[in-house]
C-alpha cells in the first residue's frame, strides 16, 4: 500500500514541474493590428461597442475624419494564437470583441481608438480587468469594468459606469453621471448637466 501512494505522489509532482517549465519558457510576443472606420458626422445613431477581457481600452480625439483603431495583443506566443479579435461594422455600429478560451494563459489586449472630434458617437466599453479611459469626446458613454479603473474626462454626453471592484475618475463632464452601481472609489469634479440644444 505504501509503495502505491509513493508512486502516485512522485508522478503528480513530476507532471506539475513539466507544465510549469512549459509555461515559464513560453516565448513572449506582442502583436499589433490597425484598422480604420468611417461614419458620417451627422449620423446621430452611430455607436461603438468594445468588449475586452483584460488590458486597456483608451478612446481619444483626432482631427481626422476617420476612426482609427490600434489593437495590441501581449502574452505568450502559444497563448496569443488562441486570442482572437472579432470586429464588425454596420451602417450605424462598430462592434469589437476579445475572444479567448478559458484555457488560455496570461495575456493582455490593449485597444487604442481615436475618434473625430465632431462625431457624436455613443460608446459601450466593457473590460473584465484593466483600465478604461475616455478623453475629450462627444457622445454618451456606458463603461463597465469588473476590476480596475474607469477614467472619463472632458466629455460631452451622459455617463453610466458600473463595476463591483472598479474605481472612477470623472472630470469636466457636460452631462449626467450615473455611478450608482460602481462600488469602488469615486472622484467626481465639475459635472454639469448638458443643456437642451447644445
Amino acid at each position: 500500500m505504501s509503495r502505491t501512494i509513493l508512486f502516485i505522489s512522485v508522478l503528480v509532482f513530476s507532471s506539475y514541474n513539466i507544465n510549469g517549465c512549459e509555461a515559464l519558457t513560453q516565448k513572449k510576443k506582442s502583436v499589433e493590428q490597425k484598422k480604420t472606420y468611417f461614419f458620417q458626422t451627422d449620423n446621430k445613431l452611430a455607436k461603438i461597442s468594445i468588449e475586452n477581457t483584460q488590458g486597456t481600452i483608451k478612446v481619444s480625439p483626432t482631427d481626422s475624419n476617420q476612426i482609427t483603431l490600434k489593437v495590441t495583443k501581449k502574452g505568450g506566443e502559444k497563448d496569443l494564437s488562441k486570442v482572437k479579435i472579432n470586429a464588425t461594422q454596420t451602417k450605424n455600429a462598430i462592434v469589437i470583441q476579445t475572444i479567448a478560451p478559458e484555457s488560455v494563459g496570461k495575456f493582455e489586449v490593449d485597444y487604442l481608438m481615436a475618434i473625430p472630434r465632431e462625431l457624436r458617437l455613443s460608446k459601450m466599453l466593457a473590460c473584465a480587468r484593466g483600465i478604461i479611459q475616455v478623453l475629450d469626446t462627444h457622445g454618451d458613454i456606458d463603461a463597465r469594468n469588473t476590476t480596475g479603473t474607469i477614467e472619463i474626462c472632458n466629455v460631452r454626453g451622459n455617463v453610466t459606469v458600473k463595476g463591483p471592484k472598479a474605481d472612477l475618475i470623472a472630470r469636466n463632464i457636460q452631462g449626467l453621471v450615473d455611478a450608482r452601481h460602481l462600488l469602488g472609489a469615486k472622484q467626481l469634479e465639475n459635472i454639469v448637466p448638458e443643456q437642451p440644444g447644445i
